[in-house]
């Protein structure tokens, strides 16, 4: 199910002293079971952008389509669209508003007019997905679990509308670096057991290297740069430009390369960066630091 978007420019309060175009012009297709990262620093049109995705935000100047649906039409079914592109909020504990996590998770596929029988199943498969057991916390409160694990619910919640495209804004923000790797962990496997497109937002350098194959750079409502990861990284000057670092091991591997050390300057993973430095010491000292990682 692609998404397509084409000649995008969207503004806020159109028409008044305070107007702020917020897209410029924006274009870029999503083919049906990628994994994709939109990055960008505050403000760069992040959030507006994929809230014309789901149509929360109606397209004003170009076009957004979906399966080949104008979101942009005026009897487009809404209702249509959100359930099969589902979109997980910033700070997403604010979507969460049952007093149990299963009838959090059921409140989706109620309003679809769904039987009890199917309803349930959604519900145990939703929470079954995002990997917690669904005994021990389907009678409970939802804000009596970690702050990861009510994402988690927040994201059930989401998928037991079985949407074929998942959207995720920031969804590690406020969290400590273990649940931050927990919840990322449960997401990189939701994504290859369900075979859905996912969608990451971040402004997140090194969270979005380790998750995503493709990488969409926003800067002030335009896009700056869309391809491979690695591709992307390999314009360090241009991502310091308008504010964005690689990670922190491809910013090392530079540095290194620079030194005469050839090494790949795209790794960004601990053992990518093992391999390679071994491999450029050589073998007589790569036995000195056999031990590295």
């Amino acid at each position: 199910m692609a998404i397509v978007v084409k000649n995008l420019t969207y503004t806020y309060m159109k028409g008044t002293p305070l107007a702020a175009t917020a897209l410029h012009d924006v274009s870029f297709t999503i083919e049906d079971g990628e994994f994709v990262g939109i990055i960008g620093q505050t403000g760069s049109g992040k959030s507006t952008l994929i809230q014309h995705l789901n149509a929360l935000i109606r397209p004003e100047l170009g076009r957004v389509s979906v399966d080949g649906v104008d979101l942009g039409a005026r009897k487009v079914n809404l209702r249509a669209i959100r359930e099969k592109v589902g979109l997980v909020f910033q700070f997403p504990e604010h979507q969460v508003f049952e007093e149990t996590v299963a009838a959090d998770t059921a409140f989706g596929p109620r309003n679809l007019g769904l039987s009890d029988a199917a309803v349930a199943r959604r519900v145990k498969d939703a929470i079954a997905a995002v990997g917690l057991d669904y005994e021990a916390v389907k009678g409970r409160s939802p804000y009596e679990l970690s702050g990861g694990q009510l994402r988690l619910i927040a994201i059930a919640g989401v998928l037991a509308m079985q949407p074929r495209v998942l959207i995720l804004d920031e969804p590690t923000a406020g969290l400590d670096p273990r649940g931050r790797d927990e919840l990322l962990e449960k997401i990189r496997q939701m994504y290859e057991e369900l075979g859905i497109t996912v969608i990451l937002v971040s402004h997140n350098m090194e969270e979005v290297a380790r998750m995503v194959k493709r990488l969409i750079v926003m800067h002030r409502g335009r896009i700056a740069l869309d391809g491979p990861v690695r591709e992307i990284f390999r314009q360090a000057e241009l991502l310091r430009e308008i504010g964005l670092a690689t990670p922190q091991l491809t910013q090392l591997a530079r540095r290194l390369r620079e030194k005469g050390l050839k090494v790949d300057e795209t790794v960004f993973t601990v053992e990518e960066a093992r391999v390679e430095i071994l491999a450029a010491l050589g073998q007589n000292q790569a036995r000195r630091f056999g031990n590295l990682g």
